[in-house]
């Protein structure tokens, strides 16, 4: 997820995420408190990763949150779906802390300073819909970061390249 990137309308009003509304769910998830899922369209009967296996890894920067995890559950036509470009990314929280602000045009925009994370989603509809997700290979990861939890940065970094040994790179953005 992107900071201060606007949500489509959400029934007459948008929100955004302030910088740092991450936090407290990374700290909780770095001590061992909170345990956040990886989910096939908001599905908790379809697990794909998790943080307390150490499939899924969450990072987050000054521009939004990212995530990696490996591909290994994925169905095969899960994984041709993601290798198309069929899919974008989703979240799933609590709100623990917001403020709201009434525009010009009588519509609301609520802004999310802190949250609860709870799973993260590969979906065909997002809220927000500036979120992608792209697969490529474990050796082009590896190779355009000196740590495999690093973030990286570059659009050219989100191509598809096949292989047999694959990662998934992916941000909320």
């Amino acid at each position: 997820a992107l900071y201060n990137s606007e949500s489509f309308d959400l029934g007459g009003f948008t929100e955004v995420l302030a910088p740092g509304a991450f936090a407290r769910s990374l700290a909780k998830v770095a001590d061992g408190s909170a345990n956040v899922f990886l989910f096939w369209q908001h599905d908790s009967n379809t697990i794909l990763a998790s943080t307390r296996s150490g499939s899924l890894k969450l990072t987050d920067d000054d521009t939004g949150l990212a995530f990696d995890f490996d591909v290994d559950g994925l169905t095969d036509q899960q994984a041709k779906t993601l290798k198309r470009g069929d899919l974008q990314v989703s979240f799933g929280f609590y709100i623990v802390g917001q403020e709201w602000s009434e525009r010009p045009d009588g519509s609301f925009l609520r802004t999310i300073t802190d949250l609860e994370l709870t799973e993260v989603s590969l979906v065909t509809y997002p809220a927000y819909g500036a979120t992608t997700v792209a697969m490529r290979s474990l050796e082009a990861f590896r190779a355009t970061t000196k740590e495999p939890e690093e973030t990286v940065e570059s659009n050219d970094d989100w191509k598809v390249k096949a292989t047999n040994e694959i990662n998934l790179r992916l941000r909320l953005a």
